[in-house]
C-alpha cells in the first residue's frame, strides 16, 4: 500500500517523502526517498526502516528509527535495514479470527449453561439435602479408612521389625538355628511316618486282594470256613445247644433259690447287696 509521496517519519516527526519505489525480484523492493538536508547530522548507517500508517487505517509511511548504538551518519545512496512492520490487514484479519472464535466459545458456554438451568436432574441432586449428608458421609469413611491403612501399616512395620530383630515367639523360632534344625528333623520324621503309612496300605491293599481271589477260586481256611455248609450247620447246632443248656441252668438255679435248704443263703446274699448299694 505504499505509494510515492507518502511521509517518511523518523521518529514520529515528518522529514521527507516516498521518491519511487522499484521491484527488483520477486521478495525484494528498493524504496527510494528524499530528506530534509537536516537530517544528514541525525541519521546513522545502523538506524532501521519500517512500514506504518498514518493512524490505524491511514495511508501506508516510511518509519526511520534511531538505533541504540553508535554507527556513522548516513550519505546519500546508503542502504539501511529494514526492520518487519506490523501488518495492519494481517492484523485486523487474526482481531477477526479471534472475535469468530470469541463468538463461537461464548455461543458455547451460553449452550452449556442453558443446559445447565434447564436440568431439573440437576437441581434436584443439588437442592436434595440427604446428598451433602451422604458426601459427608462417605468423606468421614473415607478418612476413617485411610486412618485404619496407616494404622494397620503401621503394625506391619512393627511386625516385620520384631521378627527381623528376634523377637517374639515367632522371631525367635526364626533367629534359633537349634528349633530350626528340630523343626526341619520333624518335618523328616513326619514324612517317614507318612512313607511307612502308604506301606502299610498297599500291604492291606495286596491282603485283600489275596482274600478276594481265594474266596473266589474257593481256596483258603477262609473260603473253607465260608463255604463249607456242614460247618455252618454244627455252628447252629452248637449255639442252639448252648442257649438250651443255658436255659435249663437258669431253671435249675431259681429251683435251688426255693429249696429250704438254700433260701437262708440267698436272702443273707440279698441283705448284703441292698446294704452295699
Amino acid at each position: 500500500g505504499l505509494k510515492p509521496g507518502n511521509n517518511v517519519r523518523f521518529a514520529g516527526i515528518d522529514v521527507g517523502t516516498v521518491k519511487k519505489i522499484e521491484i527488483l525480484n520477486d521478495t525484494l523492493l528498493e524504496v527510494s526517498f528524499i530528506l530534509e538536508d537536516r537530517m544528514q547530522q541525525v541519521i546513522r548507517k545502523n538506524a532501521l526502516v519500517s512500514l506504518g500508517t498514518d493512524g490505524f487505517v491511514g495511508n501506508k509511511l516510511v518509519n526511520i528509527l534511531p538505533s541504540h548504538q553508535s554507527a556513522a551518519l548516513a550519505n546519500e545512496g546508503d542502504v539501511l535495514p529494514v526492520k518487519k512492520s506490523l501488518d495492519t490487514d494481517e492484523l485486523i484479519r487474526s482481531f477477526s479470527k479471534t472475535g469468530t472464535d470469541l463468538s463461537s466459545l461464548t455461543a458455547s458456554i451460553r449452550k452449556t449453561f442453558d443446559k445447565l438451568n434447564n436440568s431439573q436432574e440437576l437441581w434436584t441432586m443439588l437442592n436434595d439435602p440427604q446428598l451433602s449428608a451422604s458426601i459427608r458421609r462417605s468423606a468421614n469413611n473415607i478418612e476413617s479408612a485411610s486412618a485404619n491403612t496407616d494404622s494397620i501399616m503401621k503394625g506391619l512395620h512393627l511386625l516385620v521389625e520384631n521378627l527381623n530383630e528376634g523377637k517374639g515367639t515367632v522371631g525367635q523360632l526364626l533367629k534359633d538355628t537349634t528349633a530350626a534344625h528340630e523343626l526341619k528333623l520333624a518335618i523328616v520324621k513326619m514324612e517317614g511316618a507318612g512313607i511307612e503309612a502308604q506301606q502299610l496300605l498297599l500291604q492291606l491293599q495286596d491282603l485283600t486282594k489275596l482274600v478276594q481271589s481265594d474266596l473266589k477260586q474257593g481256596v483258603g481256611p477262609l473260603s473253607v470256613l465260608l463255604k463249607d455248609t456242614s460247618i455252618t450247620s454244627n455252628l447252629k447246632s452248637g449255639i442252639q445247644s448252648i442257649n438250651k443248656g443255658a436255659g435249663s441252668f437258669n431253671q435249675v438255679m431259681d429251683a435251688i433259690k426255693q429249696s429250704f435248704l438254700f433260701r437262708p443263703y440267698f436272702r443273707k446274699q440279698r441283705k448284703r447287696n441292698d446294704v452295699s448299694q
